[in-house]
């Protein structure tokens, strides 16, 4: 997911921040919260593994980033364990929290990249480090 976010120009990499997750998540919290309820118990430990997982690989490699695209791919990925945590608490305040958590780690992070593509004037790939 790094090489991805790195590798693709700031307005790609904006829409793939954020769009993919805002659905997916919150077809994850439909499916799992209110339909197939009777089914979670048995993707429990799934997701705890996930969770601990995402969170864990997503922290350590983002200590040593110096690209700033890189080091906010790392940050997704431990927020993806993150809205997994809150997944698994599995009751109906979470849901509504967890919704609440999706749509505003979407909006702050279409604003992040808006501001790194207003402030570096630039929506190519000619800039490859934003931070030295």
């Amino acid at each position: 997911m790094a090489d991805v976010y790195d590798g693709s120009i700031l307005n790609v990499t904006m829409l793939f921040a954020s769009a993919p997750k805002l659905i997916l998540f919150s077809i994850l919290v439909k499916l799992f919260l209110f339909n197939f309820f009777e089914l979670f118990s048995t993707f429990e430990y799934l997701f705890l593994f996930c969770c601990l997982s995402s969170i864990t690989v997503g922290a350590i490699s983002a200590i040593y980033q110096k690209r700033v695209k890189r080091l906010f791919a790392y940050s997704t990925i431990s927020h993806t364990g993150f809205i997994l945590l809150g997944l698994l608490v599995n009751n109906a305040e979470s849901s509504k929290a967890l919704i609440t958590y999706i749509s505003i780690y979407a909006l702050l992070s279409v604003l992040l990249f808006s501001f790194l593509v207003f402030s570096t004037g630039i929506t190519n790939n000619n800039v490859k480090y934003l931070i030295n």
